[in-house]
């Protein structure tokens, strides 16, 4: 038995859907950018964008299994209202599971860890070719965690910048570096920005 929640969960339910909207195509793409900055700074609208690298190494390089599917299955057999079965066409994940040896059948190309950017910029695209175009948006939900880590380097570049104009202007030549100034506690000042900057992300097709 699997140890994590297997990968096919882990996006919106109606992602789910989306292989049996979409035409057929010989190839989609979908990118993500982040909407907006932090409204307390209408100065400074920079971010951050930091975190791609987890989400790779921990999800898209990760061997996609039928036990996963399996899994997958059973949950989304009780998923819809009245614990009834939840449209789930599992045809096109299982086929890349077989014929991909597990691994998602798409290309993913982001801008280098910790690239500072305006709001509006594309930080990330995806893109899947035929047979499996359909799925492209299935991950939008996943890719969209980067904005967790994002705000919590975006938060801690701004503390660090403060901390430099008060460390340059009052410290004396020889002390400790600035960045040994800041301690930062990621979750929990995250926390109180997390749902108003998470609703500024977005994903599109």
């Amino acid at each position: 038995m699997t140890s994590r929640l297997p990968p096919f969960v882990l996006t919106d339910s109606y992602k789910l859907s989306h292989a049996a909207l979409y035409p057929p195509s010989r190839a989609m793409s979908a990118y993500g950018a982040f909407r907006a900055s932090f409204r307390r700074d209408p100065k400074d609208s920079r971010i951050l964008f930091y975190g791609m690298r987890y989400l790779i190494e921990e999800y898209l390089n990760r061997r996609w299994t039928l036990e996963d599917l399996a899994l997958s299955e059973a949950f989304f057999s009780t998923h819809n209202s009245n614990f009834s079965p939840f449209p789930f066409d599992n045809s096109l994940f299982k086929r890349f599971i077989e014929e991909n040896d597990g691994y998602f059948p798409v290309t993913l190309r982001a801008l280098p860890e910790g690239t500072v950017v305006y709001p509006g910029t594309p930080v990330f695209t995806i893109t899947a070719e035929e047979p499996y175009a359909a799925l492209v948006t299935f991950l939008e939900s996943l890719l969209s965690l980067i904005w967790y880590p994002t705000t919590v380097a975006t938060l801690s570049r701004r503390c660090r910048d403060t901390i430099q104009v008060a460390f340059d202007a009052s410290v004396d030549e020889g002390a400790d570096h600035p960045i040994k100034k800041l301690r930062d506690f990621w979750f929990k000042r995250v926390y109180f920005n997390r749902a108003s900057y998470s609703r500024r992300f977005s994903s599109s097709g």
